[in-house]
């Protein structure tokens, strides 16, 4: 998988759970009801949810989706538009390996330590950010 985000941290995962989510999903098949879904900051101790949280800001901007807005990439080579927990899962599957390439804001919100565990979560084998700035 490879996701080209722009200059935002579009890692950001405190927001509150998508009811078309892939967490949604998950909750939802757990028997949760979308009332109690509350946000991803406060399920932030479930790797389950926070896996399928990464990349899910609304705002993200996703370069290989020609600037589109939205948690959404592109698998290659299907060309399926597709979240990126279901983007990732299908690589995983294949045993592919992944790539972030990331903007220089990447990671600078307040949850920059899931800059870096969301994308291992997802299989990722590398986060390369430009111009590049410490995590």
């Amino acid at each position: 998988m490879c996701l080209a985000i722009s200059e935002i941290n579009g890692c950001t995962i405190t927001g509150s759970i998508h009811k078309d989510s892939p967490a949604a999903k998950f909750l939802l098949d757990r028997d949760v009801d979308r009332k109690d879904f509350n946000s991803y900051g406060s399920r932030r101790g479930n790797d389950e949810i926070m896996a399928r949280g990464t990349f899910a800001n609304i705002c993200i901007v996703n370069k290989l989706l020609n600037g589109e807005v939205g948690p959404k990439t592109v698998h290659i080579p299907s060309g399926e538009k597709l979240s990126v927990f279901d983007a990732a899962s299908k690589y995983k599957a294949a045993g592919q390996d992944t790539i972030v390439l990331a903007g220089a804001e990447y990671g600078s919100g307040s949850s920059r330590d899931w800059a870096v565990k969301g994308p291992m979560l997802l299989v990722s084998e590398d986060i390369s950010q430009f111009p590049f700035l410490p995590l």
